[in-house]
């Protein structure tokens, strides 16, 4: 059974491997969330809204 987290680990690599793409802001950012969820704590609303954007910005 996929974990509750997996979908997430997913973005989150997939922004990664598009540093070029991403302000050192947003970087820091994306390390923050996968220590997040590394403790097992559910994202805010707030960030999932903010994983989306750097998503979206990404994979454009």
């Amino acid at each position: 059974m996929a974990d509750w987290k997996d979908e997430y680990i997913k973005q989150i690599n997939e922004c990664e491997s598009h540093k070029s793409r991403l302000m050192p802001s947003e970087w820091q950012f994306l390390l923050a969330l996968r220590e997040r969820l590394n403790k097992d704590k559910p994202l805010t609303p707030n960030q999932e809204e903010t994983l989306d954007y750097l998503l979206s910005k990404v994979t454009v």
